[in-house]
């Protein structure tokens, strides 16, 4: 019995080693060399130090001594430099090789599959390893990394406001060793230590600021992806954010200038990152750091059974051309971040095409439909849908509520689908929760909202499903990580930060296949009498595929989204976009659930609300909904700081099973008890929010603690205050606690 044992022991043994070692090699991918030749050539193209390229406000100079770009404002003689300007005109022969890095590169080290970091310094200019020529409207240097036989061409080139900065990544050079990220120009938007009246502005969220201060508390550091975190990535534990990053710009102000960063190109696949205070180089700094590999985690048995998780990253890059910042200088009152905000929304306006100059009605309402229940018959649990609000339940509370307060608001309605608020099939398959009024009920609430010019929109998830159906299989056609499978998706606790136990997995469809997501709602649209539509997901979650090279690092979700938004316009429908990133926002004819706080990292400072500064006045935006608010009252005064309109979710009906739903929007959201509050917060603001239903904000600033301050350009100005005792504004006039008042 006991030789029996030692066998069974070391066959377990053999047999954990083959599995490991069978695991390894199905997981396993050889890293594809790139086709462009590494160039070992010791004369290397090289310029003389001046200006390479010049319009009408801006020079564009290289120094070839010191190896640095120099933007040079001929209007404001003002200089920003990929080395710290007041550095640079001190430089010495052996200068900070921090502060002289034009990029920095993460790379994936082939001896032990791990990330290294090097900058361009360091790496090639100390080396002499540094090509510089002219191209048309600036220049393109090459650093070439001989230790790791990287090699990554950059152009730098002047425009009408200012500079562009682009990675070239369809020419970039690797060896064994592959480049994962490069950070670019991490010095050029910076601000010396002491210099007074200076932050760097992030886009957390609705937008922050972090201070420049030296001395007084620890350096403070800020880092987050665009778009939110890989969605296409295994995750089991996961740290829950109030918001995420949704306009890929950054800024640095340093006393009367500015300069403001806007991704133009490969926004999905860049990371916003900061640090303020630094005792170290003397110098705060915010920049991009673009990816354009994936990484992911595989799990191999030990010899014990126990489950190990090592990296796994793609072999091949991201299939773009390159990746790009546009660098934008700001002088004098626009070397604010509301002048960053003006800055972005002329850009979006006249480069994205976004809408101009429209009215924004006071209310928004969600309807929620319903939800899965589980029951059992005979001990056998099934799901059954629980039906919180019908179409005609919409049509009698929206009169209730233009009876009660005169106000017509914009209407969305969610879970009406055929799993309710649950993740089903896609699109809720194309079909009406049974018990919610089918397609005639839709078709009379809709004639109701047209013949009262309310904008009526229903939500449709084309992108997450838990169950095959319509064409689409969740075993072969959801999205693959870089582990080259395909990645299970959960819900996850905020009391644990775990996988949420009660709700069901799901996938992320493919990429390439959204389209025919929506071009099957489309085909249905007029037979499900479809009125506008609203794409929560689509609008507010980015996320990879590397099934396609196309989707690797999030790149082009932006290009597939603005495709699929035309496609709806074109057919006449609106659209709502719901806690929008940027691209859905600008194509969107409403936005609703608009960011008013960031992430609420402790490296930041103070929350501005740059999100409503860029959009109020061109797209009739929202507030997230007020009732569901960790501080109803905080959230209502969000609103009124910017000219948002207020938003509620409601339902009319309540079941104790919605207790145990994972949407805590049930609890909170009966229409009989949410009445009073609507209409007494709009009998408080009505006025205030007709004046500047059409206005943008042109400045905004806090005037004291918890107190801001918001100009319109129709010259309102808001005063709200946040705190709970008096506050006196300079003219005498008395804020009460938590409340507002205006001026005209």
């Amino acid at each position: 019995m006991q030789n029996n044992s030692i066998i069974c022991r070391i066959l377990a043994v053999l047999c954990s080693v083959l599995l490991c070692l069978l695991v390894m090699a199905s997981c396993s991918e050889k890293p594809v060399v790139s086709d462009i030749p590494y160039n070992n050539d010791s004369n290397l193209p090289s310029m003389n130090s001046g200006a390479a390229v010049e319009n009408q406000r801006y020079s564009l100079y290289w120094d070839d001594q010191y190896k640095a770009i120099l933007l040079y404002d001929k209007n404001t003689n003002v200089c920003w430099s990929s080395t710290p300007y007041e550095y640079y005109l001190e430089m010495s022969e052996y200068p900070d090789a921090t502060l002289s890095s034009h990029i920095t590169v993460s790379y994936i080290e082939e001896a032990s599959n791990q990330l290294k970091v090097i900058d361009s310094y360091n790496g090639a200019v100390i080396n002499g390893r540094i090509s510089c020529q002219k191209i048309a409207k600036g220049i393109e240097v090459t650093y070439f990394f001989d230790e790791l036989k990287i090699s990554i061409p950059v152009q730098y080139l002047l425009t009408d406001k200012g500079m562009e900065a682009r990675i070239i990544v369809n020419r970039i050079s690797e060896g064994k060793e592959r480049v994962y990220d490069v950070s670019l120009l991490p010095y050029l938007a910076s601000v010396k230590g002491d210099t007074k009246n200076s932050y760097l502005f992030v886009p957390s969220g609705s937008g922050a600021l972090m201070y420049t201060d030296v001395g007084d508390r620890d350096m403070r550091v800020y880092s987050e992806e665009t778009y939110g975190e890989e969605l296409s990535k295994i995750t089991y534990e996961k740290f829950i954010t109030p918001e995420t990053v949704r306009l890929p710009v950054f800024g640095a102000k340093a006393g009367d200038n500015a300069l403001f960063g806007i991704v133009s190109k490969g926004a999905g696949s860049s990371t916003i990152f900061a640090q303020a205070g630094s005792y170290g180089d003397g110098y705060s700094q915010v920049g991009v750091t673009f990816r354009i590999r994936g990484r992911d985690i595989i799990e191999i048995p030990d010899l014990v059974g126990r489950k190990v998780a090592s990296d796994r990253f793609s072999a091949q890059r991201v299939d773009t051309d390159y990746m790009s910042v546009l660098y934008h200088p700001l002088y004098g009152e626009d070397a604010t971040y509301a002048g960053m905000a003006k800055e972005y929304a002329r850009y979006l306006t006249e480069v994205e095409h976004m809408n101009n100059n429209a009215a924004n009605p006071p209310l928004y309402i969600e309807f929620l439909g319903g939800a899965l229940s589980t029951k059992q018959f005979l001990g056998i649990p099934y799901k059954t849908l629980n039906v919180a609000t019908t179409f005609e339940d919409v049509e009698i509370i929206l009169k209730d509520v233009m009876d009660t307060t005169g106000v017509k608001p914009f209407v969305k309605l969610s879970g009406f689908g055929e799993s309710g608020l649950d993740i089903g099939k896609v699109s809720g398959n194309y079909r009406f929760g049974k018990g919610m009024g089918g397609v005639n009920g839709l078709r009379a609430l809709s004639k109701f909202c047209t013949a009262q010019k309310i904008p009526l929109f229903m939500d449709f998830d084309l992108m997450q499903f838990s169950k095959s159906g319509n064409g689409f299989s969740i075993r072969s056609q959801g999205a693959y990580g870089a582990n080259n499978i395909i990645t299970p998706q959960y819900r996850f606790a905020v009391n644990s930060l775990g996988v949420d136990e009660s709700s069901e997995r799901y996938v992320l469809l493919q990429r390439g296949l959204l389209a025919k997501s929506a071009n099957k709602l489309l085909r249905k649209s007029s037979k499900l009498a479809l009125p506008g539509v609203s794409f929560t997901t689509l609008s507010s979650k980015a996320y990879s595929d590397y099934s396609n090279r196309r989707y690797f690092a999030k790149n082009q979700m932006d290009v597939d989204v603005t495709a699929i938004y035309e496609s709806f316009k074109k057919s006449g429908h609106e659209i709502l976009a719901d806690q929008a990133n940027d691209y859905a926002a600008t194509k969107a004819n409403y936005i609703a659930g608009s960011p008013t706080r960031s992430s609420g990292y402790a490296s930041l400072d103070l929350d501005v609300p740059f999100y409503q500064m860029v959009f109020k006045g061109y797209i009739p935006l929202a507030v997230s909904p007020i009732n569901l608010a960790e501080e109803p009252e905080v959230q209502y005064l969000k609103a009124i700081e910017t000219g948002s309109a207020l938003s509620f979710t409601v339902t009319n009906t309540f079941d104790f099973s919605f207790v145990k739903s994972s949407f805590s929007g049930f609890l909170a959201s009966l229409y009989k008890d949410l009445k009073p509050e609507i209409q007494t917060k709009l009998e408080k603001s009505a006025d205030y929010l007709q004046k500047v239903q059409n206005a943008k904000i042109t400045a905004h600033r806090t005037i004291a603690n918890g107190v801001t301050e918001t100009t319109f350009d129709n010259g309102v100005k808001s005063y709200v205050n946040y705190n709970p005792s008096v506050h006196k504004i300079p003219d005498g006039t008395i804020i009460p606690p938590r409340d507002f008042v205006y001026m005209e």
